[in-house]
């Protein structure tokens, strides 16, 4: 939004003001005071709409948009407290990384636009109470409408900067919780791999001597009684699950606890 044609305002000023109005700030000259404001900022946007604030040297406050002069102020103050109250509530209901990044998504050019809205206000601040030129004096009507404006904005800086910390530390958080989880997985998965390498190293020479007698060889079991057969199975399970305790129970040096 650009400067309303209709307000007399020295050239100097409108000069600084293009159409894209530029930052935040407060801009003096020849007894008026602008101020130059955003709007509550949308996420995944670099574009900022505007409204102005102006002085005149008569102490004549007028907005540019709804608002009687310096009340269009708390306006302004108003839009902000009403997105922070949403990403509050956002936050309270968030219990996952997408939501937590939500509310940072949100919350950051919240932070970066009310840190600059109250910078520009203190600026406007200080030039009010500038003894400098006496047209600019603050008088105490204004001072009831402004300074409070001032807090509220201050207020909405502070709650943004809280609301995105804690979002970042919750996702923060998070990514140190599956870190470590992950880490206890790949624990598990080597000693899983070193118990299965103990395993291939028992059986594999057991495999090629059981091959090697396999083979039809006449070696006399095969025509010995019923009772020498059940007794080589019985041996060969009983082999079986003393080796699978052992593997199991087996901690190698180089695994790490």
């Amino acid at each position: 939004m650009s400067v309303p044609k209709i307000w007399d305002l020295p050239f100097e000023i409108r000069a600084r003001v293009s159409e894209h109005s530029g930052r935040q700030r407060a801009i003096t000259s020849d007894g008026h005071l602008m101020i130059v404001m955003h709007k509550v900022p949308e996420a995944r946007t670099t574009r900022r709409e505007s409204v102005y604030l102006w002085r005149n040297r008569k102490s004549e406050w007028k907005f540019s948009e709804r608002g009687a002069g310096l009340s269009g102020l708390n306006n302004v103050a108003e839009g902000y407290e009403e997105v922070v109250q949403q990403l509050e509530k956002m936050q309270d209901d968030a219990n996952s990384p997408e939501g937590w990044y939500a509310v940072v998504e949100q919350a950051a050019p919240l932070l970066r636009a009310s840190r600059n809205l109250y910078d520009a206000l203190i600026e406007a601040r200080a030039i009010l109470e500038s003894p400098d030129d006496p047209t600019t004096s603050e008088s105490p009507e204004d001072l009831a409408i402004f300074q409070p404006a001032c807090d509220r904005i201050n207020g909405v800086f502070r709650a943004a900067e809280l609301l995105h910390q804690d979002a970042k530390n919750a996702i923060d958080f998070s990514i140190a919780k599956q870190a470590q989880v992950q880490a206890v997985v790949n624990r598990e998965q080597a000693r899983a791999a070193h118990r299965l390498n103990v395993l291939a190293a028992i059986f594999l020479p057991l495999g090629t001597i059981a091959s090697v007698f396999g083979m039809n060889l006449h070696s006399g079991l095969e025509s010995s009684q019923i009772w020498l057969f059940w007794l080589v199975l019985f041996f060969g399970v009983g082999l079986g699950v003393g080796i699978g305790g052992y593997v199991l129970n087996f901690k190698g040096d180089t695994l790490v606890e």
